[in-house]
């Protein structure tokens, strides 16, 4: 059975991200990124109408203004460049 991922779980960022996305109110040498390879906690999963993504504990960005919600909000990774990671005892 697959692990869901939710607010407290530990996962492990298994993608990078390269390069900005124009449709976003930010680029992406505006804010904090995950690093592959390491471990994080979840903060809080956020569903949009792009899909799901996360926000970490140990990442804090800024809020931007997005357009398409009409408000400002700390930028969220995308939940698919994540996979639980073992809980550490």
């Amino acid at each position: 059975m697959k692990q869901k991922i939710t607010a407290g779980s530990p996962v492990l960022c298994v993608g990078v991200w390269k390069e900005s996305d124009p449709k976003l109110p930010f680029k992406i040498t505006d804010i904090k990124i995950p690093e592959k390879g390491k471990d994080y906690t979840v903060r809080e999963v956020v569903e949009t109408k792009y899909g799901v993504g996360i926000r970490l504990e140990e990442i804090k960005n800024p809020e931007f203004f997005f357009h398409d919600i009409k408000r400002e909000e700390e930028p969220i990774f995308d939940i698919k460049k994540f996979q639980p990671a073992k809980k550490k005892r």
